[in-house]
């Protein structure tokens, strides 16, 4: 099922992957109303109901009468505000839909992750990782909803009956926004993807997960189903984790309010000290095998703090962001940087670098033609390669997944600077990666969990 939505005459509407749509209705029964590829659905007050597919806008009558409104807007994402009118966001473009089909453009630029959904009160919001915007349907006008900007809660949201805001994301909880008060808690508590997940040398995985107000907390992962608390740090929002070889811990985290830390840990006791307070959000940290001292990217640089405690870094790669890097077996530092972009509908350009000892060379060109990906990461494995983790599109996919795309692939760096594919479709949208210096085992996370995959030998 790829969709459902629910009348106010107690009828079910389901849409299938398939793109068939069935009605179920109250004595139970289920009648297939069309099988043109309509599969993304909405609920209108009058108890019809929309669709979207590639193929169109259509509306449907609760007798199953069949209306195309308007066959240039398609994909997925599209709502209906508390008075009937269909507002559908295609290509970077947010459009308000006539009943007859006429477009009128509501907002632009908005890339391919940004979600539409109305307010019981008729205003139209756009909810993104970065933000909340609102769209005033009478006025034309658009404002941002200031305290919630960077705060990285969710992406698509949904409305409860009483005006609360819910933002959602597969990689991450559930939030319920009160807009009134200001106020920001867990709806519902997942346990599947992080942005801080290491393995300790000898098999052992951590994975902290931030509940974006006060607290960030560390577990160690028991079994797919079980996860041990290790203890909590007052951040909201987890960044990174690492280990050294002695088994210590070093948890990245920020808080929009609270500002940004390395805490330091003991895996064993659980105690957590204040290791450093950081000028910018860390976004990955790894330690030099060859020197066991941690590593971190902060404001775009590298740094790190020397035996003698002076704070050492690597320039930034220019105008980049959403740095990653690795430091393999040998002590040389890789990097993936995205770049900024003006255009959200446009592919997000990123690359893959290799630090020479006085400045970062391109290795690799990662960018790719589907403005949707835009996730890489990378780690290194004591068998001398780096491994990035991986959104590919169709042009880096076997010929048999032609027109689609997979959010978690694995990549090898060769000696040469090519990369060599070796395995993909491993759930979706991870965010980070690390290998247990001990078994040579990649670690990395997912929509639905982590993933251990051991690199075939070369």
């Amino acid at each position: 099922m790829q969709s459902f939505a629910a009348t106010n005459d107690g009828a079910l509407w389901l849409g299938n992957s398939d793109g068939r749509v069935f009605r179920v209705g109250l004595d139970g029964k289920t009648k297939l109303i069309s099988s043109t590829g309509y599969n993304q659905l909405e609920a209108a007050p009058d108890n019809s109901v929309y669709a979207l597919g590639e193929s169109g806008l259509v509306h449907f009558l609760p007798d199953g009468t069949e209306t195309l409104i308007a066959d240039q807007v398609g994909g997925r994402k599209f709502a209906i505000s508390p008075e009937g009118q269909v507002v559908v966001k295609y290509e970077g473009t947010v459009y308000l839909v006539s009943e007859t089909g006429e477009l009128t453009v509501l907002a632009s630029g908005y890339g391919p992750e940004e979600w539409v959904t109305f307010s019981p009160d008729g205003l139209l919001y756009v909810t993104h990782w970065t933000g909340v915007d609102v769209i005033n349907l009478e006025t034309g006008s658009i404002s941002q909803i200031a305290w919630l900007q960077n705060s990285n809660v969710g992406e698509s949201g949904a409305f409860t009956p009483d005006g609360k805001l819910l933002l959602f994301h597969p990689n991450t909880n559930v939030f319920l926004v009160d807009l009134e008060t200001q106020e920001l808690s867990i709806f519902h508590q997942t346990i599947s993807n992080s942005s801080a997940m290491a393995a300790k040398e000898g098999g052992s995985v951590y994975i902290a997960f931030g509940n974006q107000t006060n607290q960030t907390s560390v577990y160690r992962i028991v079994d797919a189903e079980t996860l041990e608390l290790v203890g909590s740090v007052p951040f909201g929002g987890e960044r990174s984790m690492e280990f050294d070889s002695a088994g210590v811990g070093y948890l990245a985290v920020r808080d929009y309010r609270a500002g940004n830390a390395i805490f330091r840990f003991d895996p064993e006791s659980g105690e957590f000290e204040s290791w450093r307070v950081t000028e910018c959000s860390v976004f990955s940290m790894d330690i030099d095998p060859l020197t066991d001292q941690l590593w971190w990217e902060e404001c775009g640089k590298l740094r790190t703090i020397d035996d003698t405690g002076t704070l050492q870094s690597l320039p930034s790669i220019p105008n980049s962001q959403n740095v990653s890097f690795a430091i393999n077996y040998s002590g040389t530092f890789y990097s993936i940087a995205f770049f900024n972009r003006t255009d959200g509908s446009q592919p997000w350009e990123h690359r893959l670098y290799e630090w020479d000892g006085t400045t970062w060379v391109e290795i690799a060109d990662l960018t790719q033609s589907d403005a949707g990906v835009s996730i890489a990461t990378l780690a290194a494995c004591p068998d001398g390669f780096v491994y990035t983790v991986e959104s590919l599109g169709p042009e880096n996919l076997p010929p048999e997944r032609a027109g689609g795309s997979s959010y978690n692939a694995v990549r090898r760096l060769e000696t040469d600077g090519t990369l060599t594919l070796l395995g993909y479709d491993f759930a979706f949208d991870g965010n980070t990666a690390d290998c247990d210096s001990a078994s040579n085992t990649l670690f990395f996370t997912s929509g639905i969990g982590v993933f251990a995959f051991i690199p075939p030998s070369k």
